[in-house]
């Protein structure tokens, strides 16, 4: 769940599809002065510098942070203990995506270390003015099964959340779902949305 002035959302998902999720709601307005130096790196704030001058419409500085909170509430069901900002380097991707390297071994699931995870974010209008959306969504194991993980140990393309459905998503999720059909499942098994 996140909340900020003007815009609220919420994610859900199966149990037995996702070992865990995060979604974060931002303000697409320049985060405080002195946030930045506190929760980037260097090569984080080299990045934000690039695609600022690229492309002013979106809060970069801010985006990052948001990636970030959406990795941290992701983190912490299945690690149980608190992941420093140094401990998270987001990388900006192509097309409203981003990854997340982790430091210390990465996130365990079912004892599997992940040591990036891939994530979706988004421009959407809320009551007062934009918002940036961020969403981060680990499997379950048995979806993992299901998934080649490269080299890094992260998840590949189709592991990740993404803003309505698709046909691949609905089918990678699936993979867990008991033999009988479950009638009361009506759209995907997570989606992000107002």
């Amino acid at each position: 769940m996140t909340h900020t002035a003007g815009y609220a959302a919420a994610v859900v998902a199966l149990d037995r599809d996702v070992a865990s999720l995060g979604i974060d709601a931002e303000a697409n307005a320049p985060l405080p002065e002195g946030i930045l130096e506190y929760t980037t790196g260097e090569e984080e704030r080299s990045a934000i510098e690039r695609l600022s001058r690229q492309d002013g419409t979106v809060a970069w500085d801010r985006l990052v942070f948001s990636m970030k909170e959406s990795v941290f509430k992701t983190w912490y069901p299945l690690m149980g203990t608190w992941l420093g900002f140094e401990q998270c380097v987001v990388t900006v991707g192509p097309e409203g995506t981003f990854s997340a390297a982790l430091a210390d071994g990465g996130l365990l699931v079912d004892q599997q270390p992940l040591r990036r995870l891939t994530g979706v974010w988004e421009l959407v209008p809320g009551q007062d003015s934009e918002m940036l959306v961020t969403a981060v969504v680990v499997p379950q194991p048995c979806v993992l099964d299901d998934r080649r993980l490269d080299d890094d140990g992260a998840v590949g393309r189709s592991g990740r959340l993404v803003t309505g459905t698709t046909d691949d998503a609905q089918t990678s999720l699936s993979t867990c779902a008991p033999e009988t059909p479950d009638t009361t499942r009506t759209g995907p098994s997570a989606e992000v949305g107002s």
